[in-house]
């Protein structure tokens, strides 16, 4: 019984602790890190998949800041290579979301 209180005690902290501080897990290819990224770069399926992803993640993003950012498939992808260029220690994530940033917004 201790042990099952103990748990659900360690359990509650953790989970009361990651939701205020906003943590959250990143899964898909954007976890992977941006020397990857580089590395896999001449290959076109993996450029179609992390691109794919790119768009996925630009798609959440709009969605959660009610937002209109956009720009075409290369673009986004190559925006995100190129910061993964020059921080490749980063996660493809991270780079992603600074992609976001620098995007325009388009009103449909």
């Amino acid at each position: 019984m201790r042990k099952i209180l103990l748990f659900s005690f360690v359990f509650i902290i953790i989970t009361f602790v990651s939701s205020n501080a906003k943590a959250y897990w990143m899964i898909g290819p954007g976890a992977e890190s941006c020397g990857y990224m580089i590395e896999e770069s001449k290959n076109e399926a993996y450029k179609n998949m992390i691109g794919f992803w790119l768009q996925g993640y630009v798609s959440a993003l709009n969605q959660k800041n009610n937002s209109f950012k956009f720009a075409e498939f290369n673009s986004i992808y190559f925006e995100t290579l190129r910061i993964c260029k020059e921080k490749p220690l980063l996660k493809i994530y991270i780079a992603a979301s600074e992609m976001y940033e620098n995007l325009e917004i388009e009103y449909p």
